[in-house]
């Protein structure tokens, strides 16, 4: 078997011309798959490449992903198919090396056997994951490859097109788990109680692990109990942020960034993240609001399915315990398992009900990173609090309008030629927004690319989308919304220009 079929060096992988439409199936081999939001493919060589949004003509990105087929391995039982995965990864990631023996198991609907390389030199980690599978006439490969943070940052991308591997044709059947990032369905309006008091004073004591007052009774967990009832029990970090997510409100200690993810998740990330070129861990605000209760039978069942989606293979250890986070009462629910390396790694699920759903504080990583974290992670606990409201004011920042936004064009002329436009509009619960467009024009003769990237602040003032520029500059669009006509995901129209919305959501 030759391994240039399967193969093509990493750092040669650049974006090219949009092809195939966000979210259609990708038939290829006698199998299909379901590009992301925003993805597209490009038949490079022998190569198909699978491309996120935002890639860049002859820029190294740090990250790659593409499908692979080979007509003369017919089927995973090959004697030699080690041998040849081998050879194709020394051209996808050289001078990597594969991390213990290849996995069995399966791809979607598909059997499929996983290698995983590393590579470590003066320019980060690096991962590269081949998942291999049967196809018509032959053996089939998807990869990915890049920088360890990239790769966690397109986690539950790529876990979705993993997942999407599907016979040509096959019936596909729909799933709804306990969300990292879902569209919530927010809870009906309720009168807001009359204030019962100024907001306690900065702690002078460090709650750690036990999320109440220095002095106060422990709470039983039971749901029987209604903290408010009491007064407020959370406590504000000094000199700390306070970061809302659906219904609720906590403080992030000073120097902590938040970012708004695409799928609407709300990361918290801690100073220095990023910075030894790994992810050792993680923080996310998340939850999708269809899982009601903490007491619902299903309960477990959901927040195991929605871990699985962002780090797979972890299992619950012992019960959950029942606590009091801030005002709120929940339960902490923690997972061991490994990495794709072999490396310990942990999650620290803090759940609480509010009256839009079960939402939790994620806090996922090395063990030993966790627990050195643990003392922000409880003051961060004890300052949960109820926000303001599930939508936002009818002005400012409306967290329904949250999230990230495309606009795709594709226009072909009769020469041979074309124009591709793409736009990426991420609004942050914050105020913040950042903006990224990019246009590829060809001719028979060549082609020509262009980009654009703007960031600043943006609210909305009644039908009106005011975006104020880093430059200075300040823009107003007026705001329509609207379902879009075939698969009723909800769209944003700012002056006729259409968005999609990047992730699953709820209709309007």
């Amino acid at each position: 078997m030759s391994c240039s079929r399967f193969a093509l060096p990493l750092l040669s992988l650049c974006s090219l011309t949009l092809t195939l439409a966000a979210q259609e199936p990708l038939r290829w081999h006698g199998v299909e798959l379901v590009l992301p939001t925003g993805w597209t493919s490009e038949a490079v060589e022998e190569i198909t490449l699978l491309k996120p949004p935002g890639w860049s003509r002859d820029v190294e990105t740090g990250e790659a992903y593409g499908l692979l087929f080979d007509d003369e391995t017919k089927d995973l039982t090959a004697p030699d198919l080690g041998d040849t995965i081998d050879a194709a990864a020394e051209e996808l990631l050289p001078g990597g090396t594969r991390a213990g023996d290849p996995t069995i198991g399966r791809l979607g609907a598909l059997d499929a056997h996983t290698f995983v390389y590393k590579l470590r030199n003066d320019n980060g980690q690096f991962t590269l994951r081949i998942d291999v599978f049967a196809g018509k006439d032959g053996t089939a490969a998807l990869f990915a490859a890049g920088k360890d943070q990239k790769l966690t940052a397109r986690t539950k991308e790529v876990q979705a097109l993993r997942e999407s591997l599907a016979p040509e044709g096959a019936a596909r059947p729909k799933k709804r788990a306990f969300g990292m990032g879902k569209k919530a369905t927010p809870p009906e309006p309720k009168p807001t109680p009359a204030p019962g008091g100024e907001e306690p004073a900065p702690p002078t004591d460090n709650p750690l692990a036990r999320g109440r007052k220095p002095n106060e009774p422990k709470a039983d967990g039971g749901g029987g109990d209604n903290p408010l009832a009491k007064g407020p029990r959370h406590q504000r970090i000094a000199g700390g942020r306070e970061v809302t997510f659906q219904s609720v409100a906590i403080d992030v200690p000073k120097g902590w960034r938040v970012e708004t993810g695409e799928d609407g998740t709300q990361l918290l990330l801690p100073p220095g993240f990023g910075e030894s070129g790994v992810v050792e861990e993680l923080c996310a605000l998340c939850g999708d609001g269809s899982l009601k209760s903490l007491g619902a039978e299903d309960a477990l069942e959901k927040i195991q399915e929605g871990l699985d989606e962002l780090q797979p293979g972890l299992t619950l250890q012992g019960q959950p315990k029942a606590g009091q986070f801030g005002d709120l009462a929940g339960k902490t629910f923690v997972f061991t398992g490994q990495n794709e390396a072999g490396q310990a790694v942990e999650a620290r699920l803090h759940a609480f009900d509010t009256e839009g759903g079960v939402f939790a504080l994620l806090a996922l990583g090395f063990p030993q990173k966790l627990e050195s974290r643990a003392g922000d992670l409880g003051a961060m606990l004890a300052s949960l609090r109820k926000a303001g409201g599930a939508k936002g004011g009818a002005g400012g920042n409306p967290r329904e309008l949250c999230g990230q936004w495309l606009w795709l064009s594709n226009v072909n002329a009769n020469n041979g030629g074309g124009r591709s436009s793409q736009s990426s509009l991420v609004l942050n619960a914050d105020g913040s927004y950042t903006y990224s467009g990019e246009v590829v024009s060809t001719n028979p003769e060549g082609a020509a690319w262009g980009s654009e990237n703007d960031a600043g602040r943006w609210s909305l003032q009644g039908t009106t989308m005011v975006f104020q520029s880093q430059s200075g500059e300040v823009a107003r669009h007026r705001l329509e919304k609207r379902n879009h006509p075939k698969n009723n995901d909800p769209m944003i129209v700012l002056d006729g220009k259409t968005f999609v919305t990047a992730t699953q959501r709820a209709p309007w």
